[in-house]
């Protein structure tokens, strides 16, 4: 046979020497690489993953080209470390529970102690505390990030349900920044107006500018 062939009829090239996954294809002293390998001598597994399957407990592995110092990667589940997955973590490590605190007496399984306001197996949902109460008189309920509510109420009354009526709502007061209620009412009125600068009288309604 001619130089780089081979076989009973001198027609199967010789590979490169040193060739490991590859084959010449008719061109003797090659190295063409088979499918999924790569390399100067097809020697790097460009499919690692799917070939080994390294990654355990549910890891996703990710080939690696050959500049990295290995050929593959495994992102690994909240739940388990180490190159291969194959490390369980303690079932607080990941801090499991968004707004409380996390607890395990065995190191295997936890719950969690929800902070005022919240519920859920993971204390991830807000408790709508508009749902149990009620703002009267027209009034808006507005549900707190935490525990509690406020009631949103309209003029003319206050209070944590909007149930009290104001000292002012029916008041005379003209120029005032405010009313207070009186305990004791005075010529029958029972609230006091707290004039703007510049006004005075019982109702606000004296300039006290003088022309």
């Amino acid at each position: 046979c001619s130089t780089g062939w081979q076989g009973p009829l001198c027609d199967e090239c010789i590979k490169y020497p040193g060739c490991k996954h590859g084959t010449c294809n008719d061109a003797p002293f090659t190295c063409r690489c088979l499918p999924n390998w790569g390399g100067s001598f097809c020697d790097q597994d460009l499919d690692y993953c799917g070939r080994h399957q390294p990654c355990l407990n549910n890891g996703i592995c990710r080939n690696l080209n050959s500049s990295y110092s290995k050929p593959f990667n495994c992102s690994c589940t909240r739940d388990f470390t180490g190159e291969y997955c194959e490390i369980k973590l303690a079932p607080c490590t990941n801090d499991p529970c968004k707004r409380g605190r996390c607890i395990s007496k065995d190191n295997i399984t936890y719950e969690c102690e929800c902070q005022p306001g919240w519920r859920g197996d993971h204390c991830e949902e807000n408790i709508d505390y508009c749902l149990i109460n009620t703002c009267l008189n027209g009034g808006t309920c507005q549900d707190l990030d935490g525990p509690g509510f406020q009631c949103l109420c309209p003029s003319g009354f206050k209070g944590s349900n909007c149930q009290l009526r104001s000292p002012c709502s029916n008041s005379q007061c003209v120029h005032a920044v405010n009313c207070k209620q009186l305990i004791q009412p005075v010529n029958g009125i029972d609230y006091e107006c707290m004039c703007q600068p510049g006004w005075t009288g019982q109702f606000c309604d004296q300039s006290k500018l003088t022309f």
